[in-house]
């Protein structure tokens, strides 16, 4: 099964990769662990084969993408070490390899912390382990699916099994916090356009006016519901930060956050609401632009789909009711 799995392991999560390789077990163990070898399907680096050896890897440009350390070294059956970047320790990465008919089983896995990594990492290892195989090959074959492709098909597969589009909601001391974090498979300031400008902004959210400073005005005209927000813009750094007050339509703030993540942008949107606000209403409301604002990016702009709200707030009922 050339497809990667997501397992629930405690409270966290691994994924997994089997591939049969059609070669022996020594041969793959010289493709995972040969600097000459892994350079031409994976990355150039090295790898000190000993309990607390270095595992290093460095980008095209010779700058470093990963240095961690050897946790388990089994020749030729096992090898794992930690997948630290700049950006923090990555979880290990787990390669095993086991002898069957007609070659080799190789079992990658890799345990994650960050939700928001699933996906990608999901279709980046897919990629990789493609590589693998197509070294082994001599080539790669014509029509083999991009990353994009490898991605949109895990989304649809497991965004709602690892529920990591679910809103997250706080009780805070002024009422309640709802937060939102996607991934979007677009530059930062693509996705700062989409939530500025005005022509953008009535695509996947409400028509409108937004000056864009400190202390300017925003003015959104819900047409799907007849709202109206008239609000004031309280921080604003292009084209990672915006926030403004949120009245009209509801009370508190609206505070949305954009940072460069993998090749894409990691979007937090985060809502303060009192008490009172009907939470479950704002969270399907978020939820349902939010999946709008993914298709307008995508260049597919969507009306706005009441059914798919309603599912979403009765899902999010679901979830507050007593059990």
């Amino acid at each position: 099964m050339d497809e990667g799995t997501i397992l629930q392991i405690g409270s966290g999560h691994a994924l997994r990769f089997e591939r049969h390789l059609p070669h022996p077990i020594e041969k793959v163990w010289a493709a995972l662990t040969d600097p000459a070898q892994f350079a031409q399907w994976l990355a150039s680096g090295e790898i000190d084969l000993r309990a607390g050896g270095r595992a290093r890897l460095r980008h095209a440009d010779g700058t470093s993408m990963v240095d961690g350390r050897v946790t388990a070294a089994e020749p030729p059956r096992l090898i794992e070490y930690h997948w630290a970047t700049q950006d923090g320790d990555g979880g290990p990465v787990r390669w095993e390899l086991f002898e069957e008919d007609g070659g080799t089983r190789l079992v990658f896995t890799h345990m994650l912390a960050d939700p928001l990594a699933y996906l990608l990492a999901l279709a980046g290892w897919h990629t990789i382990l493609d590589s693998l195989a197509f070294w082994f090959a001599g080539g790669a074959p014509a029509g083999r699916p991009t990353w994009e492709q490898l991605h949109d098909g895990y989304t649809r597969r497991y965004a709602k099994i690892t529920r990591i589009d679910d809103a997250k909601v706080r009780e805070t001391a002024n009422g309640i916090e709802v937060r939102f974090e996607r991934y979007l498979n677009h530059p930062v300031e693509k996705v700062w356009a989409a939530l500025t400008d005005p022509t953008r902004l009535a695509e996947w959210l409400a028509p409108g006016e937004v000056e864009l400073c400190a202390g300017g005005r925003i003015h959104l005209r819900f047409e799907n519901t007849g709202d109206a927000l008239d609000g004031e813009i309280l921080a604003v750094a292009a084209p990672t930060l915006l926030e403004y007050t949120w009245h009209g339509a509801g009370e508190g703030s609206v505070r949305w956050e954009l940072s460069e993540y993998a090749i894409g942008t990691r979007l937090v949107l985060t809502h303060t609401l009192p008490s009172s606000a009907p939470r479950e209403s704002y969270l399907a409301g978020w939820h349902t632009h939010l999946e709008l604002l993914g298709s307008t990016l995508e260049g597919r702009p969507l009306p706005w789909p009441w059914e798919r709200w309603q599912e979403l707030r009765d899902y999010y009922l679901g979830l507050a009711a007593p059990r």
